[in-house]
């Protein structure tokens, strides 16, 4: 169970379902190619006139059911929405510093917010909740239509990927079909057995992944190529076992542990990223990626996009420059 802490607005107890609306994460940061920073800022520009109209539909719906007064509690984020310190301070930053659109929002807002840290002003300091309030509808509306880490692995130039467990091939397949022709995977599968199967009998079911010129295989295992290549990967995928966890081999526990996300660090460039299929959630392996370094987001998706199925997690951490 998860507490949340809030203000109360009525006496009393609710015991039942809550829904949060806006969830403040923290956000990866990632470069864009040059021919990508026209459309972050094409997004960036639609998200806010998307998050204008939403919050101006919400504002008038509350002045028909409990008055203009109520209402105007959403003009401080409207006004937000049009100040140069947000939005054009994140596109500024986009262009200066040719990052992601989502992430820029964020570094705007953390630099606006200081400003209202510094405010003796009780009111005004306040003000600060509406700010992360609209980063947060600016940041949901803009995930719409980027693809985030997805887009990084096409837009990168000469990318080196590592998936770490070959299995069935779908892993693989899903990445060589996001990469550019220039691109570099390495395969890392401790048991010869399965890339054998993948070579023959189950090679049609993925497309015959293995047959890309792009792919080498090192027969291995995964802890030992990571080990091995420091500085080497933009992306590193670990498809292996259940997850953290290590459900199926006690020895894979030691992918997940303070050392073995050392050497996954190591093994990245700077501005990597580092992804984790995991069954399951897991707070504790989130906490330990935080605690190595790693700039963290966590995706839940469905195991099935259309039929729904159980949920799985992934865990995605960035390397970027010590401070």
């Amino acid at each position: 169970m998860e507490r949340l802490k809030g203000i109360g607005v009525s006496a009393g107890l609710a015991v039942g379902p809550a829904l949060v609306a806006i969830q403040r994460t923290q956000v990866i940061r990632f470069p864009i190619a040059h021919d990508r920073v026209a459309r972050e800022l094409s997004a960036l520009e639609r998200a806010r006139v998307r998050s204008h109209e939403q919050i101006s539909q919400i504002r008038r719906r509350i002045a028909e059911l409990k008055g203009a007064d109520l209402a105007a509690i959403f003009d401080a984020q409207l006004l937000l929405l049009d100040d140069p310190m947000v939005v054009g301070r994140a596109a500024s930053i986009v262009m200066d510093e040719r990052v992601n659109a989502e992430w820029a929002v964020q570094r705007a807002v953390d630099e606006l917010a200081t400003v209202f840290n510094d405010v003796e002003d009780p009111y005004l300091r306040e003000r600060k909740g509406d700010l992360h309030d609209v980063a947060g509808r600016l940041r949901m509306n803009m995930r719409g239509e980027m693809g985030g880490v997805r887009d990084l692995l096409h837009d990168l130039e000469q990318p080196c990927v590592l998936v770490g467990g070959l299995g069935m091939g779908f892993t693989l397949r899903a990445t060589l079909d996001l990469l550019p022709r220039d691109a570099t995977v390495v395969v890392a599968e401790l048991v010869p057995a399965v890339v054998e199967w993948n070579r023959g009998p189950l090679g049609p079911l993925a497309g015959h992944p293995l047959k890309d010129k792009r792919v080498h295989v090192d027969a291995g295992d995964v802890a030992g190529t990571l080990s091995l290549s420091r500085g080497r990967f933009d992306v590193v995928l670990l498809d292996v076992d259940n997850g953290p966890a290590a459900f199926t081999t006690a020895g894979n526990a030691r992918l997940y542990d303070d050392r073995g996300l050392a050497a996954a660090r190591a093994a990245l460039k700077t501005g990597g990223v580092l992804a984790v299929w995991s069954a399951r959630e897991d707070r504790k392996f989130e906490q330990r990626l935080r605690y190595r370094g790693f700039a963290v987001e966590v995706e839940r998706v469905r195991g099935r996009l259309k039929k729904g199925g159980p949920r799985h997690t992934i865990f995605l951490g960035r390397k970027e420059e010590r401070r």
